[in-house]
């Protein structure tokens, strides 16, 4: 259900993930920044699941690696819960190619395309998250907009953790958004609906 919200945002939702993904890093020229809490290629042991989205995601990755040398691609990966041995797996493939990894704590998904475009959302990248789970995120073109990812994702990248960035409106980092979403609750007239994991 791929929606225009306004002229530069778009709702992408379950299946659409993978062909806008795919599309959005095929047209990067300078850099792809990407923060993942699951990137999951293959098993925790190694073997590798070559026929499946997240793989062709890598794949993706690593075939523009090759065709543009200059193309910084920074993968900042989950490194301390329960997804680190798979996740593990996927930056030892990345890192062959040229790719640069970071190891750290974010339950965070998205990808920035040349500081420009922004793919943010709640979509792992596993097989189950990006084929058959119910899954939203926002395709954002608008180089502003992504300045909260951006100083979010080198917040990280320089090793900062949980509750060490506060980002200026309309940005929340980590648990800055819950006098935000308390004042919504505490504002609604007449219905208040919401989705949770």
């Amino acid at each position: 259900m791929k929606r225009t919200i306004l002229s530069d945002i778009e709702l992408i939702t379950e299946n659409e993930y993978l062909p806008a993904l795919l599309a959005l890093l095929k047209k990067a020229k300078s850099s792809i920044d990407i923060m993942a809490f699951s990137f999951a290629i293959g098993s925790a042991g190694g073997k590798l699941s070559v026929n499946s989205a997240p793989y062709e995601i890598a794949e993706t990755l690593v075939a523009l690696k090759k065709k543009n040398k200059n193309l910084r691609i920074r993968l900042y990966i989950e490194g301390e819960r329960e997804t680190s041995d798979r996740n593990a797996v996927t930056a030892a493939f990345l890192k062959k190619a040229g790719v640069k990894v970071k190891f750290g704590a974010t339950h965070a998904k998205g990808f920035c395309i040349d500081n420009k475009t922004i793919l943010f959302g709640s979509t792992n990248l596993t097989q189950q998250s990006i084929t058959k789970n119910n899954e939203t995120n926002l395709l954002i073109r608008d180089p502003k907009m992504t300045e909260g990812f951006r100083e979010y994702f080198e917040h990280l990248w320089r090793g900062g953790r949980h509750g060490g960035i506060h980002l200026e409106p309309p940005y929340f980092a980590d648990s800055d958004f819950k006098d935000l979403l308390l004042a919504l609750i505490g504002a609604a007239q007449k219905t208040l609906e919401f989705s949770i994991y």
